[in-house]
């Protein structure tokens, strides 16, 4: 699956939202072109400095996400049934772990990112 197609099931809230909670920033700033004609624009900063929003793929999930769970979660991504992937996240809890979130999908980095939204979205970690 492209990486467009990916962002296809997820809103532009939510992929601000949850570049945002990886650390990105955003500035945005009206213009006006040469044919006089309004235009929005919108630049992504990670860590004071222009960037593109990463494409949503593992490396970029373990690259900016995953770092974001710090010590307080472990993960597992596993195959699951008929091609399907599975994503655990278990919140560490004194010595033990307890499953907190889990997500399924057809591909793997969307399993991640829903396992990871569901954190986000639960404590704003």
């Amino acid at each position: 699956m492209s990486n467009s197609d990916k962002k296809s099931y997820l809103s532009d809230v939510e992929i601000k939202e949850f570049w945002e909670w990886c650390g990105f920033t955003f500035k945005h700033e009206e213009i006006v072109d040469a044919s006089a004609c309004k235009v929005f624009i919108t630049t992504a900063y990670f860590n004071d400095i222009e960037t593109q929003i990463p494409d949503l793929d593992l490396n970029n999930l373990f690259k900016y996400a995953v770092p974001k769970l710090r010590d307080n979660y472990q993960y597992e991504l596993v195959g699951w049934n008929e091609g399907q992937h599975k994503a655990i996240i278990n919140k560490l809890q004194k010595g033990w772990a307890e499953t907190y979130t889990t997500a399924i999908d057809k591909d793997p980095d969307l399993a991640l990112f829903w396992a990871i939204w569901e954190v986000l979205k639960k404590d704003g970690s």
